[in-house]
């Protein structure tokens, strides 16, 4: 992660670009990590970038359904911490690939934030670019 801290005169926010735990018996602790952090975050906070996780099976197309369970620790994350998603526009199933023979999209990139980046930029927005190919060499 790297976390930034902007100051403009008087009025301070944080956005911090995260590449969330990619193997699933891992994010559990990433998140609980994280929360440490966000409980430190008292004035507007950004969250963006890969979060290797999705908050439910609407998030993802194709292969077989996620089990509910599975998505526990990233929704008590989000929910705990007070984050909601930032509006956004494009293609929000950044991800693709091929597991178990199935071709699957999945919402793994996202922006979120806390009420009060929203207050202080509530026309704030996410685009998310056109595909040109995987991040991953």
């Amino acid at each position: 992660m790297i976390d930034t801290k902007i100051q403009s005169q008087n009025d301070t926010v944080f956005v911090s670009f995260i590449y969330g735990a990619p193997q699933r018996e891992n994010r559990a602790l990433f998140w609980e990590n994280l929360a440490t952090i966000a409980a430190t975050r008292e004035t507007a906070w950004l969250i963006t970038g890969d979060f290797n996780d999705i908050l439910d099976n609407t998030e993802k197309v194709g292969g077989p359904l996620r089990w509910e369970g599975s998505f526990l620790s990233f929704r008590s994350f989000v929910s705990h911490n007070g984050l909601w998603d930032v509006q956004h526009s494009g293609n929000s199933l950044s991800w693709r690939g091929t597991r178990y023979n199935h071709f699957i999209q999945s919402r793994l990139d996202r922006a979120l934030a806390n009420c009060n980046w929203f207050e202080k930029f509530p026309t704030g927005r996410s685009e998310y670019l056109r595909f040109e190919g995987s991040d991953l060499f």
